[in-house]
């Protein structure tokens, strides 16, 4: 029978078997071919030996068998786990006594489930001789127990896979889920507890000796290692080793010994010598040891010379070397303004010092050992060109008041007024009454003595300061200064200008005022003839007026008894308000006014009585 197809638009008959010719024997060796024997298309193959066939046919047959075979032993091995399984790497040992062999998935799935339960417990971690333990689920793990089982469970068609499943025994691997910023946060914390930083040798000099501080390496947990090995282990292990780098000083043993043996045992061998100009100073190693130091720099130690210290040793040993500066002064002397004019002092330079003893310090011979340093001008902070562009010259202001009472009011005016006397204020200068005098306290020289308190009179320490502030204030009001701050008293006293007075209280009140001239203002205050009198000099600008008006709203006072161990008697006094106006005036003529408005309470009618006998209040 012949097919007949077309083409190329030709009609060809082709037969419908093929016909076979079969080359000579000797050309067996030759490999088949095919060749078209006739146009009709009939071909036949040549070359090949019957034996030649005969083994393709075999080896063909043999390969068909051993993926018959191999696709047979996969088979087998799939839906479950192996003969015989463990859960994780060889080494784990959490679950070493779970049965994990010949599971189903789902029977796989069921055992995972506790597996997966237990990252609430904790696993202990293991690092440079450090125990620690995590919780694994606070670390952001999981169990991903589908997966885990599914992949355990599934066909593979790898022979490693295979051959451990059914010869070698399978480990099964498990699938973790991973919070990375939370694992990340508990690996930082067990580096806080496990790294160590390296301890840089050091070496300090106590009583003229050399004491040595030992270099110490460091530790430092690997943290992209720990957290791997945390997310791979931690459902299969009881126990987990994680590593640490060793961390080196920079300061090492071997340059401490370095230092001890070129700088410090030498210096510390035999005293020196130091000699300012004419004069030698000689110093024990007692003497110059304390100034002494040995100090880091980058990977290097350095005896250093404190010459701050080493050069009040020396002149602590030869005073007559150095001569402080003295600044210039101003003083009210004999009623007028005198100034003592700066004086040039002589003095050690510290730098000049150091470099000077560091040299021969490292000197054996004893002979050797000694400096030589020049002296320096020493010039005064204030010059006497400072003090005289102050323009302190004339009396721009004076007020007294009279001082009476009992011996601690007036003692605490004494204290209060020394401390103030002789300020000078440079230009656009603040004063401040509570820090001049400080806090009114027993160690600070105050005494007890009426002063008030919620409008009354009683015993408290400091007591008469306010007077002071009072004097001050009327001193810097003619003067024409600047008021920052002041605080007129809750209830009025007779011997004070109704509207322009001050009181002061530690941490509450103050009198500050500002120097807003543009010349010095130097501050008398003193006792004298019963009166504390306030003094301002310096160069007159304004010519001051005080123009009080009438008192206006008026408030009568109450009557109370106290049984009070502080209580002081007080008469009654009715409380009003009143303006005071500062006019300020420059060659005659008015420049500009200042108003300060002062309300007085009520002064109340206090009796002290005996406990239990106040009557209340009317």
């Amino acid at each position: 029978m012949t097919e007949t197809r077309r083409y190329r638009g030709e009609t060809v008959d082709r037969p419908d078997r093929q016909v076979l010719e079969l080359l000579p024997p000797d050309k067996a060796h030759r490999p088949i071919a095919a060749r078209r024997l006739s146009d009709n298309g009939a071909v036949r193959l040549v070359g090949g030996s019957v034996k030649s066939r005969r083994w393709w046919l075999l080896g063909t047959l043999v390969a068909v068998l051993i993926v018959g075979a191999y696709a047979a032993a996969a088979t087998a091995a799939a839906g479950r786990t192996g003969r015989t399984a463990d859960y994780g790497q060889a080494s784990a040992d959490r679950w070493r006594d779970t049965d994990w062999s010949g599971l189903t998935e789902n029977e796989l799935s069921e055992r995972l489930a506790v597996v997966a339960a237990s990252a609430e417990e904790p696993v202990t971690v293991r690092v440079a001789g450090v125990s620690d333990e995590v919780i694994p689920s606070q670390a952001g793990l999981s169990l991903d127990v589908d997966a885990t089982a599914r992949r355990a469970t599934a066909m593979s068609w790898n022979p490693v896979v295979v051959w451990s499943k059914l010869v070698s025994g399978q480990h099964i691997e498990p699938v973790t889920r991973v919070d990375q910023p939370a694992l990340r946060a508990i690996v930082d914390d067990l580096a806080a507890h496990v790294d160590a930083d390296p301890v840089n040798g050091a070496v300090r000099i106590v009583d003229a000796e050399p004491e040595v501080t030992q270099a110490e390496d460091g530790r430092e947990l690997v943290k992209d290692t720990a957290a791997a090995r945390l997310a791979a282990h931690w459902s299969a292990s009881s126990s987990i080793e994680l590593d640490a780098e060793t961390t080196h000083p920079q300061i090492t043993a071997d340059e401490v010994q370095r230092v001890l043996a070129e700088q410090v045992e030498p210096a510390l061998a035999e005293p020196i010598t130091v000699q300012v100009s004419d004069t030698d100073a000689e110093l024990a190693v007692a003497d110059f040891a304390p100034t002494l130091s040995v100090a880091a720099r980058d990977e290097e130690l350095q005896l250093l010379v404190d010459g701050d210290r080493l050069r009040r040793v020396i002149v602590a040993q030869s005073p007559g070397l150095v001569r402080k500066p003295r600044d210039a002064s101003i003083a009210i002397v004999d009623g007028a303004p005198k100034i003592t004019p700066a004086k040039q002092g002589v003095a050690l330079d510290d730098t000049a010092v150091s470099h000077a003893v560091l040299p021969v310090l490292a000197e054996e011979d004893p002979a050797a050992r000694k400096a030589a340093v020049d002296v320096v001008v020493a010039e005064p902070e204030v010059s006497t060109q400072q003090i005289e562009a102050l323009g302190i010259t004339e009396v721009i202001a004076d007020f007294s008041v009279p001082a009476h009472g009992p011996w601690g009011r007036t003692e605490n005016i004494r204290v209060a007024a020394q401390r103030v006397n002789g300020t000078v204020l440079a230009p656009g200068e603040t004063f401040s009454l509570n820090h001049t005098v400080g806090e009114r306290t027993t160690a600070n020289g105050f005494h007890t003595a009426p002063v008030i308190e919620d409008g009354r009179l009683v015993a408290g320490l400091g007591g008469g300061v306010s007077q002071v502030a009072t004097t001050l204030f009327n001193g810097m009001f003619f003067a024409g200064l600047e008021d920052v701050e002041h605080h007129p008293h809750s209830i009025y006293f007779s011997r004070y200008p109704e509207g322009r007075e001050a009181t002061v209280a530690w941490g509450a009140k103050d009198l500050r005022f500002r120097n807003d001239s543009e010349h010095g203002v130097l501050i008398q205050l003193y006792l004298a003839d019963g009166q504390l009198r306030t003094t301002f000099w310096g160069t007159k600008t304004w010519d001051i007026e005080s123009v009080k008006g009438p008192r206006y709203n008026f408030r009568a006072p109450g009557e109370f008894e106290s049984a009070s161990p502080r209580c002081v008697r007080q008469s009654p006094k009715q409380g009003f308000d009143v303006n005071v106006t500062r006019v300020f005036r420059r060659g005659g003529a008015e420049v500009r006014r200042e108003t300060f408005s002062t309300q007085y309470n009520p002064e109340d009618k206090i009796t002290c009585v005996e406990p239990g006998q106040e009557q209340p209040a009317s």
